[in-house]
């Protein structure tokens, strides 16, 4: 969700009810946030991996990891940089309490597609 702060306006990005997100941060370009999500199979927020979801109302969004398909690791805690080049991000295993990581991963977001 987001709020206009002058005109009071809220807007649903996801526009998915029933989907786990959480924003993480906006990409540089301030047309997309970095948000851990369950959009691949709605287990809430123990089974999530990055996506990008459009910040224009029309719900698009693309999933940036799959360390979740074996749904015994998930990606979170994401950090894109300044630049937009590079997205920090934490992969810890799903029985772990939030915040907690197992190694620190860093993408090149251009190699990658993004």
């Amino acid at each position: 969700m987001g709020v206009n702060l002058e005109t009071g306006e809220v807007v649903n990005y996801s526009n998915a009810p029933g989907q786990y997100d959480e924003p993480e941060g906006v990409f540089p370009d301030g047309k997309h946030t970095l948000v851990e999500s369950d959009k691949h199979g709605l287990m809430g927020y123990k089974h999530d991996d990055l996506y990008k979801l459009a910040l224009d109302g029309s719900g698009s969004i693309e999933r940036m990891c799959y360390f979740n398909d074996g749904k015994k690791y998930k990606s979170t805690n994401g950090v894109i940089s300044d630049d937009g080049r590079y997205m920090a991000f934490q992969v810890p295993e799903t029985a772990l309490i939030a915040g907690v990581g197992q190694g620190l991963y860093i993408m090149d977001l251009k190699a990658a597609g993004f």
